[in-house]
C-alpha cells in the first residue's frame, strides 16, 4: 500500500512539472514526463523491453491533457497562430502514425538512448536566449508546413516530447513573436500527442498482459499526470507572461542536460 502511495506521489510531481514547464516553455512537457515515467516504471519492474515504449505513450497521452490546456489559456492572451497550426494539421497526421510505427520496431535501449541526445540537444537549444521580433514574416504556404509538421510529428512520436521541442525554434525561424511561439507550439503540441496517443493505444505488437495498460499507455500514470499538469498549467502560462523567459529556459537546460546524459549512460 505505501508502494502505491509512493507512486501516485511520484505521478502527481511529475504532472505538476510537466503541466509548469510544458506551457511556461511551449515544448509540451514530455521532456520532463519521458524520463521520470522510464526510471518510476524501472523501480516498479514494468517489461524491460516495453519501459521506453510504455513511458513515451503514457507521456504523450498526459501531454494531450496538459497542451489542451495551455492551448487553452495561451489562446484567451491571443497567443495561437491558428492559421499555422490549420497548415501543419495534414502532417501532423501522417508524421503521427508513422512514428508510432516505427517506435514500436525500436528496442528500449536504442529509444533511451535516442532520447537522451534530443534531450541533450534540447537543453543546448534553451540555453540560446529568445530574440523578440518586432516583424514577424508571413506565414509559410501550406506545403512547407505541411512537411514540417509531417518531419516533427514522426520525429515527437518516437520520442514523446511532444512537439515543442522543434516547434518552437522553428516559429522563432519564422520570425513569430516569442510567446505567440510558445503558444502556438503548444496547440501543435497538443495535436501531435492527441495523434501519438492513438497511435500508442494501438501500435502495440502484443498484448502486455500488465495491469493498467491498454496498449502502450499506463492508465494510472496517465490520469494522475493529466489531470494535475492540466490544473498546473495554467499556472505556466501566467508566468510565462510575467517572468523572463530567458533565465528559466538556462536552468531548464541545465536540467534537461543532466536528465539526457543520464538516460544515455544509465
Amino acid at each position: 500500500m505505501t508502494f502505491i502511495l509512493l507512486s501516485v506521489f511520484f505521478y502527481f510531481i511529475i504532472g505538476v512539472l510537466a503541466g509548469v514547464t510544458g506551457a511556461l516553455l511551449g515544448i509540451g512537457g514530455g521532456a520532463i514526463t519521458v524520463p521520470a515515467l522510464f526510471f518510476v516504471f524501472t523501480i516498479l519492474g514494468f517489461p524491460k523491453d516495453s519501459i521506453m515504449h510504455i513511458a513515451i505513450g503514457t507521456s504523450l497521452s498526459s501531454m494531450a491533457i496538459n497542451t489542451l490546456a495551455a492551448t487553452y489559456f495561451h489562446n484567451k492572451k491571443k497567443s495561437v497562430v491558428w492559421l499555422a497550426v490549420g497548415r501543419m494539421l495534414i502532417g501532423i497526421i501522417i508524421g503521427t502514425i508513422l512514428g508510432s510505427l516505427v517506435a514500436r520496431e525500436l528496442s528500449t535501449s536504442l529509444l533511451k538512448i535516442i532520447f537522451g541526445v534530443f534531450a541533450c540537444l534540447l537543453g543546448l537549444t534553451l540555453i540560446k536566449p529568445i530574440k523578440e521580433i518586432t516583424e514577424a514574416k508571413s506565414i509559410p504556404s501550406f506545403l512547407t508546413f505541411t512537411i514540417i509538421g509531417l518531419g516533427v510529428a514522426f520525429l515527437a512520436n518516437i520520442l514523446g516530447l511532444g512537439g515543442g521541442f522543434f516547434m518552437v525554434p522553428i516559429f522563432f525561424l519564422f520570425h513569430f513573436h516569442g510567446r505567440k511561439a510558445i503558444g502556438t507550439s503548444s496547440a501543435t503540441s497538443f495535436l501531435i500527442s492527441l495523434g501519438g496517443t492513438i497511435g500508442y493505444l494501438f501500435s502495440a505488437k502484443e498484448s502486455l498482459n500488465m495491469p493498467g495498460c491498454i496498449g502502450y499507455i499506463y492508465i494510472p500514470a496517465f490520469v494522475i499526470i493529466g489531470l494535475t499538469s492540466l490544473v498546473f498549467s495554467s499556472l505556466g502560462v501566467k508566468l510565462a507572461h510575467s517572468l523572463p523567459i530567458n533565465f528559466i529556459r538556462k536552468i531548464f537546460a541545465v536540467v534537461i542536460i543532466l536528465v539526457g546524459l543520464a538516460m544515455i549512460f544509465n
